[in-house]
């Protein structure tokens, strides 16, 4: 664990991220994190969610004890409500273009409703994956239920892949952070394209409707679930919708470069709770810099990926250069 761990932030740090999530860990590898915070090994910041409950683990998982230190953030819990779009198993409200099938709800409601409940009141962020409309609705429900979170920014959806405007216009209204993968548009959008039915394919994932209902958007990879998790690769696809064959994807939803950027820089940081602190170039930040090979905000959408990381600074160290 400590060997994939340390070669993945190696590999990140090349990309210029500083500060990643682990999205549903166990607690072996929860503890594999707190081994190598404490002892100095981890090559750069990150932000792990212990699950509650694990597939084949009959009984939920308790909920560990909380850590935030510079280089490691235990104090979000993940969900997974449903499944995911090119499996069929994402929640619909109707049935799948190429199959008569809707998906499927991971959690009974009252249990994920006693889940989140004992960890929004033992004070933790909750992050659940939801894709679906029907997914994001019983999540919606839930943290409406709960209130407020206690000393925390608002809880996230992962995904949130098939919102309706109803739907976003309550997220924002609940203070929801919205953690979308624009890469999948480009990697996946064929199967989104030959998989969902017109009325869902038209909001598939609407980065424009979710900034224009006021909520903040964190973007990421979900790597490695896609293969591509260069932050530039992501902010070509959210500004040209399109994918792997250049076809568009609804092209309206399409966001600007710098929208992009900052979705994956500041966005990124008020999602884990910490943008007070990363995620801004400003006095009193940390100084966590990527120096690019050219300008991501003049560059032509479809260039960005070319564009390379030659410095990553953490804390104003020096910790990837390029040869």
């Amino acid at each position: 664990y400590e060997r994939m761990i340390t070669a993945a932030l190696d590999h990140q740090l090349s990309l210029g991220i500083t500060m990643s999530s682990c999205c549903g860990v166990n607690p072996q590898l929860l503890g594999v994190y707190r081994a190598m915070a404490a002892g100095g090994r981890l090559p750069a910041r990150m932000n792990v969610m212990p699950f509650r409950r694990v597939d084949g683990v009959p009984e939920p998982i308790a909920l560990p004890e909380m850590h935030r230190s510079p280089m490691l953030h235990v104090d979000t819990v993940k969900f997974l409500a449903d499944g995911g779009l090119s499996g069929a198993t994402a929640a619909l409200s109707v049935d799948y273009r190429h199959t008569p099938q809707r998906g499927l709800l991971r959690f009974d409601r009252d249990e994920l409703m006693a889940l989140c409940r004992e960890s929004h009141e033992a004070g933790w962020r909750i992050a659940t994956h939801a894709i679906g409309d029907v997914a994001i609705e019983q999540v919606l429900d839930i943290y409406e239920a709960l209130g407020p979170p206690r000393h925390v920014s608002g809880h996230r959806i992962e995904h949130l892949g098939l919102p309706s405007a109803t739907q976003l216009a309550r997220a924002a209204r609940l203070g929801v952070i919205a953690a979308p993968q624009s890469i999948f548009l480009y990697e996946l959008g064929r199967n989104f394209r030959d998989y969902l039915p017109d009325a869902l394919l038209a909001r598939c994932y609407p980065l424009r409707a979710m900034l224009e209902a006021g909520l903040t958007v964190a973007l990421s990879s979900d790597a490695p679930v896609v293969e591509n998790d260069n932050p530039l690769a992501g902010m070509m696809a959210a500004i040209t919708r399109r994918d792997l064959a250049g076809e568009p994807l609804v092209p309206e939803q399409a966001i600007t470069a710098a929208d992009a950027l900052d979705a994956y820089t500041r966005g990124g940081a008020v999602a884990v709770g910490l943008e007070e602190s990363l995620g801004t170039i400003a006095k009193g930040y940390r100084a966590d810099l990527a120096v690019l090979s050219g300008n991501p905000l003049a560059t032509p959408p479809e260039d960005l990926a070319s564009l390379t990381v030659d410095l990553t600074l953490l804390d104003g160290r020096v910790v990837y250069e390029r040869a």
